[in-house]
């Protein structure tokens, strides 16, 4: 969590996301970035970051990640 110098706007900063090879393309990972995005809008927040780090299986994160923008 930290504030934005310029707006004074909350912000957080989600530092990764995996979802078990298992589990993929049934819709977990976006359904969790959706929940995510609702209880930090409850929460005050008004800009979330996903911030990850490039590795072979980030390939994998980047679909999910065009998707819900």
């Amino acid at each position: 969590e930290y504030i934005d110098k310029e707006t004074s706007q909350k912000k957080a900063d989600i530092k990764s996301l995996f979802i078990k090879p298992e589990y993929r393309h049934q819709g977990h990972g976006t359904n969790l970035l959706k929940k995510f995005e609702v209880e930090l809008q409850q929460r005050g927040y008004r800009y979330i970051q996903l911030t990850y780090t490039e590795t072979p299986n980030t390939e994998k994160l980047k679909p999910l990640l065009a998707k819900c923008g």
